[in-house]
């Protein structure tokens, strides 16, 4: 099976299963795209339904959004939560990982993004002493293992 959405948009199978509901606030959607990437070469189907269900309008949000968004969560093995500051600006991410929470008995993982601007000055000097690559590399190999634990728990 296929699992690379990460260029598939206006998906309308209902019944389609993902490995991972991604849950995090639109104004990340640059995180978004590049944390989908990561997951799918991997091998990690993601829902994130600005992507996989473009037909929902985020200006008349409805009875039928949170029932999809409900049903999506069932199809999904785990939430992923995509936490930075823009979090708190949302009105459906603690929704998510709530319901979530209580329908597959915390199968759920943070995924904490710090805003590069509010680093530490010594931590930036330490990561500039690292090659960049690697630092990337090393980053990959963490959340791979993480969910992949995590999926191996389902």
């Amino acid at each position: 099976e296929n699992k690379n959405y990460f260029f598939e948009s206006g998906n309308t199978d209902i019944n389609r299963n993902y490995d991972i509901f991604l849950s995090h606030s639109y104004l990340d959607k640059i995180q978004v795209l590049a944390l989908v990437k990561l997951f799918n070469i991997h091998q990690f189907s993601v829902y994130v339904d600005w992507l996989e269900d473009n037909q929902l309008n985020r200006e008349d949000v409805n009875v039928h959004t949170a029932n999809l968004l409900r049903n999506r969560m069932k199809q999904s093995k785990c939430l992923s939560y995509l936490t930075t500051e823009n979090i708190t600006k949302s009105k459906w991410c603690p929704w998510e990982i709530g319901y979530f929470d209580g329908l597959k008995q915390s199968k759920c993982c943070i995924l904490p993004v710090m805003d590069a601007n509010l680093m530490d000055k010594n931590i930036w000097d330490c990561i500039h002493i690292w090659n960049m690559l690697l630092l990337q590399v090393l980053m990959q190999v963490v959340i791979f293992i993480y969910v992949t634990k995590i999926a191996q728990n389902l």
